[in-house]
């Protein structure tokens, strides 16, 4: 199963199962643009539909970079 950009950056810690493996879709980023303004506005939001809510298997590799991401932080 696939995410896209959106519902991989809306990613959250409370969202990653490192136990199980698995990690829960329950928002997406969206991008808006602001006509004539230099910068632009972000927006959590939920998924498109509730087929979009989901919960996918964590590939080991991503896990492994997650981890990581997490103890920098």
């Amino acid at each position: 199963m696939k995410l896209g950009i959106g519902e991989l950056t809306a990613l959250r810690w409370d969202d990653i199962d490192f136990e199980e493996h698995l990690l829960s879709v329950n928002r997406t980023l969206l991008y808006q643009p602001i006509y004539g303004e230099s910068e632009n506005v972000y927006q959590l939001q939920s998924p498109k539909s509730e087929n979009s809510r989901r919960v996918v298997p964590m590939i080991p590799d991503v896990e492994k970079m997650l981890k990581k991401h997490r103890k920098e932080q």
